[in-house]
């Protein structure tokens, strides 16, 4: 079982890459590296650790293809629309960061919608500072935390 799912992890990362080669690889480094501790925290559970880490790793795999198919045929006004709000204020917000803040119209916009929404821009911000403005980065990280909810 451990070797199937190997395998196909192997196998959605090659065409992950291979159809979205410049986003992809970003968004699998994204998703390995929280899939990686989030594993670890999952495999430690006493009792059913294997049983759930497997789970984990089925889940997320789906999650991944999902989010990959969303992503590929630009389908996320239909499935969330609250994608594309996220993606704009997560990257006003890593300029910010990145040049420092000015006295613009979007800043203050920005700034009134940060104030009234949780933290979900902030970290879409801190994902586009670190990898550079990258949806399937946002989407991979999400799926790895839905994964761990299992």
């Amino acid at each position: 079982m451990n070797g199937l799912l190997a395998v196909l992890a192997l196998l959605l990362g090659a065409a992950v890459v291979s159809v979205a080669p410049a986003e992809g690889a970003a968004a699998l480094v994204v998703c390995a590296a929280f899939a990686s501790v989030a594993g670890l925290f999952v495999r430690r559970i006493e009792g059913d650790g294997a049983f759930l880490t497997r789970l984990f790793v089925v889940a997320l795999l789906l999650r991944v293809v999902v989010g990959f198919v969303i992503y590929i045929f630009h389908l996320q006004p239909f499935f969330g629309g609250d994608a594309l709000t996220y993606d704009s204020a997560g990257s006003m917000l890593s300029q910010a960061w990145l040049n420092g803040w000015d006295h613009s119209l979007a800043t203050n916009l920005l700034r009134l919608f940060l104030r009234r929404n949780w933290g979900m821009s902030y970290l879409v911000g801190v994902l586009y500072t670190v990898v550079g403005r990258n949806m399937l980065a946002v989407q991979f990280f999400n799926a790895v935390v839905g994964a761990a909810t299992a």
